[in-house]
């Protein structure tokens, strides 16, 4: 839709699409702890969401078989429904930092962040460094 509008009021925009490969795998449940604790999550959600991070046991199956059971350390579950709203916590996170979002639209600003699942895309009025 911003596209659309874009177009519709000839305004230039440049786009940087990132899309993090793996990146449920890569998640620091520390690191989600502390995040959900700054974005002032019950903490009774956080004690529960460490406690389904913690002590993980996987398999993996292959050819119909299943592998020794191995403990996983990091990254989210995938498949789990809460992994999306946990992964989402941490992109805002990323994007609060960059300070990139700051309440305004393309058309009265230079650049704009939009993020969803694990896709980002950074709109820009002019050529050049995001």
């Amino acid at each position: 839709m911003i596209l659309e509008k874009a177009c519709e009021y000839r305004v230039d925009t440049h786009q940087l699409y990132i899309d993090y490969k793996q990146a449920y795998d890569t998640i620091n449940s520390a690191e989600l702890v502390e995040t959900m604790k700054e974005f002032e999550i019950p903490m009774k959600l956080v004690r529960l969401v460490r406690m389904t991070l913690t002590n993980t046991n996987s398999k993996v199956k292959i050819q119909g078989k299943l592998s020794l059971s191995f403990e996983t350390t990091i990254g989210l579950r995938q498949g789990d429904s809460l992994s999306t709203l946990l992964f989402n916590l941490c992109i805002e996170k990323i994007i609060r930092n960059v300070r990139i979002n700051q309440g305004r639209t393309i058309f009265n600003r230079t650049r704009q962040c939009l993020a969803y699942a694990d896709d980002v895309v950074i709109l820009r009025k002019t050529k050049g460094y995001i």
